[in-house]
Parts: structure tokens; C-alpha cells; sequence
């Protein structure tokens, strides 16, 4: 199989949680504003 996506995740958000509860994983680049 061969790799489709790849990332390395460096920070946490206060809402992580409760979208993986979801099944939901939302990623931004770096340098995205922190309030979001």
C-alpha cells in the first residue's frame, strides 16, 4: 500500500477531544492562528 497522507502532529488543541468523540481529526499547517 502506499502512503497517501503523512504528517507529524506537534500540538494539541482544547477541542481535540471532543472531535475525536466525532471521529473527526482536523489538521492545520504551521503557524495557523491559535484560536482556531
Amino acid at each position: 500500500m502506499s502512503v497517501i497522507y503523512q504528517t507529524t502532529i506537534t500540538r494539541i488543541g482544547q477541542s481535540a477531544k471532543e472531535a475525536l468523540g466525532e471521529q473527526m481529526l482536523i489538521t492545520f499547517r504551521e503557524g495557523a492562528p491559535a484560536d482556531i
